[in-house]
């Protein structure tokens, strides 16, 4: 199990007693104060600790800084939690306190999960929940092959089955979506098999037109409720070619676009994902998380890039000329908005050198989505 140390907040606690964070096997120690938490650490090794700015006797900033000042705990990442928004001298803290991570709660479960699977090195879902069935032809006549699915292009599938494939050259391939939609069945060829664990790449041997429309949605968007939520995840390229028809019959209160895995986006994509959006009519609210740096950079460029939703959070790449390390960091708008608001992006410690990672852009163009109506 992996052991997080947090701190007694409300909201936090909440949020770790989930069922959702019941799923990834926490084993959670809570602490009351400052001092606690730095002894708390010491003893237990925790993988992640999470930290109220606001604890008594020491804040969370300052543990922070002592457990980032020894080395055996340094690379333990540190979430800190607010429970308003901070000021620009709260988040200029950050740097000099080491910490990985600042939220802003109450906050959405997701966004919460997000974060924390950030932190801990969770994968992120970066597949359609597809199950898939496969058809094919061997001596013994006609064997069925149940599974789903790892990975989905528009010209072929990784899939994980329940038993090995044996060595067949080709197979017909159902897929299957996880909400009301019509099945696709398609001909494909088997280019690899994974020992072990029963995984096998497929390439599709020909695409009708239908079929081609079919795979278009799959793989540009998904839909699923989660939470109480309607969430839909974005994929791939937003290009010329790129349809995101039957967005507009989606109907729920509340709606939020998973952006992480959105790769590209050029001008024409951008006309249609707006001229989608606008169509989008039966929702009540909707929202924006995880937003990767090709949709944030489209945010800032065009003003109805977002319709009349907000972001939540975005990734933002970083990189530190200490030591020429770059990575990508998830940040929460409502923790950072301040410092965004003046163009003041949050710096953090290099995890490989312990010099400043800065944003690794114009604070003034890559950040203007924050200013956007």
């Amino acid at each position: 199990m992996r052991r997080v140390l947090a701190a007694s907040n409300s909201d936090v606690m909440r949020l770790l007693g989930s069922r959702a964070c019941r799923r990834l096997e926490l084993d959670c120690h809570v602490v009351t104060s400052g001092r606690e938490a730095l002894e708390r650490a010491h003893y237990l090794r925790p993988c992640l600790a999470i930290l109220d700015v606001d604890m008594p006797e020491l804040d969370g900033y300052s543990v922070c800084e002592r457990l980032k000042a020894d080395p055996d705990l340094e690379p333990m990442p540190v979430m800190l939690v607010a429970s308003g928004p901070p000021t620009v001298a709260q988040i200029r803290r950050l740097r000099g306190a080491g910490a990985d991570d600042l939220m802003v709660v109450p906050v959405d479960q997701a966004e919460f999960l997000a974060h924390l699977g950030v932190l801990l090195g969770l994968p992120h879902r970066r597949s359609p929940r597809l199950q898939v069935e496969l058809v094919a032809w061997v001596r013994s006549g006609v064997q069925v092959w149940a599974g789903r699915v790892d990975d989905l292009s528009m010209h072929g599938v990784r899939v994980r089955l329940e038993r090995p494939l044996p060595s067949v050259e080709s197979v017909r391939v159902r897929l299957v979506p996880p909400r009301d939609a019509t099945d696709l069945v398609l001909d494909a060829r088997v280019v690899w098999r994974g020992s072990g664990d029963h995984v096998a790449g497929l390439e599709f041997t020909s695409v009708t037109p239908a079929q081609r429309n079919w795979l278009e949605v799959a793989v540009r968007w998904e839909a699923v409720e989660e939470d109480g939520i309607l969430r839909v995840y974005l994929q791939g390229a937003f290009n010329e070619w790129t349809d995101f028809s039957g967005l507009e019959r989606l109907a729920a209160p509340r709606l939020d676009f998973d952006a992480a895995d959105v790769r590209y986006v050029n001008s024409h994509g951008a006309r249609r994902w707006t001229a989608a959006l606008e169509r989008v009519d039966r929702v009540d609210r909707y929202t924006f998380s995880r937003c990767s740096p090709p949709f944030v950079m489209q945010a800032a460029q065009v003003g109805n890039f977002l319709g009349r939703g907000e972001v939540l959070s975005f990734s933002a790449p970083y990189h530190c000329q200490d030591c020429d390390h770059d990575e990508t960091r998830l940040l929460q708008t409502a923790a950072v908005a301040p410092a965004l608001a003046a163009h003041e992006p949050p710096r953090f410690r290099c995890q490989e050198c312990g010099g400043s990672l800065i944003l690794d852009d114009i604070p003034e163009r890559y950040l203007a989505f924050v200013s956007h109506p």
